[in-house]
This record gives C-alpha cells, sequence and structure tokens, in this order.
C-alpha cells in the first residue's frame, strides 16, 4: 500500500509533501471517483484508481501471484534447502517478492505472494479474518465431538486457546476438511491431533477467494507453478478486509497496542 499524500507529491507538480497533503484537503483529489480528503489514506496500486481534478494519477503498482506449493519445499529463502522462490520464474523474480505467511515443508496448495508489504501484513494478521481452507488425509479416529470443539474454540494440550473454526468429516472419515483463519505454527495438525486424528498429508485448498483447482476466476495451477493474479481477485482480497484497517494502515503492533488496557493517568 502507498499513501494517499506520496502518490499525489509524486503525480502532481508539488514542490513538498505538505503541499501535496493540501491538496488533498481541498478536495481536488478522488480514489476511485470519490473525493479523498485524507491525506494519510493508505492506496492499493493496481486496485484502487487516483486522479486529480479528474486526471488520473500513476503510481508504482504492486503485483500479486498465487503459487501452488509442491512438497519438499520451504516458505522462506534458504540458500541449501529446496524453497518456493526457486520456483519462481527469472522474469518475475523480484528482491521485494515475499509470501503471505507460511505452509510447512511437506505441505501443499494455496500460497499468495505479493509485493506490498502492508497489505500483506493486514492478510496475514488473525484478527482480520482471512478464512484459508485446508484437506487433510487422516489417521487415527476423530471424536465424535470433534466438529463441535473446533467451532467453540479448540484448545490445544500446551494451552493454546484456537479461534473458533470449522471441521468436516470427508471421504469416511479417512480426510477431513478445515477451514480458519489463524495460522500459527502446525495449527491444523495440532487441531486435528488434539481430536484424536493424526494428520498424513496436508493440502490448503484456498486463501480467502484464491484457490488453486480452478475455483473462481482463476484457472487450475499444476504443483510448482504460479500466476498473477486476475483483477477481480486483487479487488477481492483488498475487500476482504475491515475499510476502516485498509485506510488506516493498521499494522499488527497497532492492533495489538489497542488491545491492551490503557494504564490511568496519575493526576
Amino acid at each position: 500500500m502507498v499513501r494517499l499524500d506520496v502518490i499525489v507529491h509524486a503525480g502532481v507538480p508539488t514542490r513538498t509533501l505538505k503541499a501535496a497533503q493540501a491538496l488533498v484537503r481541498a478536495g481536488e483529489i478522488a480514489v476511485d471517483g470519490a473525493v479523498e480528503r485524507e491525506p494519510k489514506r493508505q492506496i492499493v496500486p493496481g486496485v484502487e484508481a487516483v486522479s486529480h481534478n479528474g486526471t488520473p494519477l500513476r503510481c508504482a503498482e504492486h503485483v500479486f501471484y498465487l503459487l501452488h506449493k509442491p512438497a519438499g519445499h520451504l516458505s522462506q529463502r534458504h540458500p541449501r534447502e529446496p524453497n518456493i522462490y526457486e520456483l519462481i520464474p527469472a522474469a518475475l523474480r523480484r528482491d521485494d517478492l515475499a509470501a503471505v505467511g507460511r505452509l510447512d515443508r511437506d505441505t501443499t496448495g494455496a500460497l499468495l505472494l505479493g509485493t506490498d508489504s502492508g497489505l500483506q501484513a493486514l492478510l496475514a494478521h488473525p484478527t482480520s479474518r482471512v478464512w484459508k481452507t485446508y484437506t487433510a488425509r487422516i489417521g487415527g479416529t476423530i471424536a465424535s465431538d470433534a466438529a463441535a470443539r473446533f467451532e467453540a474454540g479448540l484448545e490445544l494440550e500446551d494451552g493454546v486457546r484456537c479461534a473458533p473454526a470449522s471441521l468436516e468429516m470427508l471421504d469416511d472419515g479417512r480426510a477431513v476438511r478445515v477451514k480458519l483463519h489463524e495460522g500459527f505454527f502446525h495449527q491444523v495438525k495440532r487441531m486435528v491431533a488434539a481430536v484424536g486424528g493424526t494428520v498424513e498429508e496436508l493440502h490448503r485448498d484456498a486463501v480467502g477467494p484464491l484457490r488453486v483447482d480452478g475455483g473462481g476466476d482463476g484457472e487450475a495451477l499444476p504443483p510448482g507453478s504460479m500466476r498473477a493474479l486476475t483483477p477481480a481477485e486483487r479487488r477481492a482480497l483488498v475487500d476482504l478486509l475491515p475499510a476502516d484497517r485498509v485506510a488506516r494502515a493498521v499494522l499488527p503492533a497497532e492492533i495489538e497496542e489497542r488491545r491492551r488496557p490503557k494504564k490511568p493517568r496519575v493526576a
């Protein structure tokens, strides 16, 4: 994401950032056709259109890709181990291209990559409630009340309380579909283990509206391949987030700060 005043300063002959902010406050700048008077509003390049008195302003466009991660690859850069960044075609490689969250080495499926670190931080944070869907082949016997425990917010053996999620039995109990909006370490595997099962294979079907099986607007992706998001998918990513959070670019640290009780001032 990019601040609106920065875009205006780059696109309009203004000598200072303060002068660009004045143009915004004066009502000369529009975002997607509507006048915007908040200079610090965060804009998603390539998704939201900015104009000055009807003249479009250009700003550097971020890129987003959907990768079908194969098994055996790390989700972070590594000098010796196979990793997802080796799968990116040379023509598309950029130093600022990074994965939104991670999948375990043996987990396959949908992984979003992009260059907009602000938007990516919001998408990855659990308070944004971006739902991820997984299919797991399992061993063992799942408890009869497993689905209800998932919906209530499962408590793991180490005392970690998961946010409410969903669990659906598939293939006569040999597989499950899990839907959640968190993503901490080995979460799906630990949740399934807490209700009596063992994850033998894990595949992420979707991140929000983004699917690797060809659902939605996109095409099916073979393992190890990637594609750019469609314009509709890019817009859908932004629409997943609370409007006020996108507008103010509330980053995770700021979210946590707001959740802490304020200490009363001593007179």
